[in-house]
């Protein structure tokens, strides 16, 4: 009987041993790349956090700091009845930063299918309603707007900066699962065409060598006092984060002057390759583009 009860239990511990060590490699081998309002697989302590970044305090821009928003979001996810999926709600929390004209600048993703949305000042405990101004799902840029003038006395916007020279050093300020501004440090590497996984499309990206965490999403990237860009995404391994340039944060703040948005442009062409029996493999290449008519 001892011996039938042993194997019973070999045979139910090894399976189970087996799924924990494959587990790490099956997340290691996914998509590359993440949008920051998905949790962490591992939950962080602040013990942790404080061994990696940052906390404000002496010595950092007293004025960057408090124009940081923390942003809270209650949000409903559509009802699908097709795909089975109920309508529910969902709590977000994200950065944010006040640039001219009594504005709050974030990421569309943390503020999208919002029910209901508040923002609290660093350093100041009362929340104040906003609601959603203007919105680039395809850039993932949102602007909101609070409603009570209180919010935003005795603070200095942001300016919209350039990018910074590549592996220069920035500074991003978020709150990473932190009641506090957390100033994380990190290395600009460059800027390339990147898929917005809110959005799908593919637009110029900054790329950051820094460790983000959850609630980082819309918090601004500062070089020389300025913002160069917005978090928007991080690598499932945590080794890059990926920044929205300052470029199409300025493009979307100049389309919204006539009080509405029209959205980035396209070129409305498809390529194609062109086959000719006639020529060697090794001649010339030629491409062929088509327009494509919306109708």
């Amino acid at each position: 009987m001892k011996q039938t009860d042993m194997k019973i239990r070999k045979n139910i511990l090894l399976p189970v041993m087996l799924i924990i060590i494959l587990m790490p490699l099956l997340f290691a081998f996914g998509s590359d790349v993440y949008a920051l309002d998905i949790p962490a697989f591992i939950p962080h302590t602040k013990n942790q956090i404080q061994n990696n970044y940052v906390f404000s305090g002496a010595g950092q821009n007293i004025e960057i700091i408090n124009a940081m928003v923390r942003v809270y979001t209650f949000n409903n996810n559509p009802y699908r009845p097709d795909q089975g999926v109920p309508q529910q709600e969902k709590k977000i929390n994200g950065s944010g930063c006040i640039i001219y004209g009594s504005m709050v600048l974030t990421s569309a993703h943390v503020v999208s299918n919002q029910a209901f949305i508040e923002v609290r000042k660093a350093g100041e405990s009362r929340r104040y309603q906003a609601h959603l101004l203007y919105v680039s799902h395809e850039a993932d840029l949102a602007l909101l707007a609070v409603d009570n003038d209180q919010f935003f006395q005795g603070v200095h916007s942001v300016e919209i900066g350039e990018l910074p020279d590549i592996q220069k050093s920035v500074s991003i300020y978020g709150f990473p699962g932190t009641e506090e501004v957390v100033i994380t440090k990190g290395i600009f590497s460059g800027i390339e065409s990147e898929q917005y996984i809110h959005s799908n499309s593919f637009l110029p990206a900054g790329k950051i060598h820094a460790a983000i965490r959850y609630g980082n999403s819309g918090g601004p990237v500062i070089v020389n006092n300025k913002i160069a860009g917005l978090i928007m995404q991080v690598s499932r391994k945590r080794e890059v984060a990926l920044m929205i340039p300052g470029r199409i944060i300025k493009y979307f703040l100049k389309d919204i002057e006539d009080g509405r948005y029209d959205g980035l442009p396209d070129v409305a062409l498809i390529n194609g390759q062109i086959e000719n029996s006639n020529k060697n493999k090794d001649d010339f290449n030629y491409v062929l583009f088509q327009p494509i008519s919306f109708l």
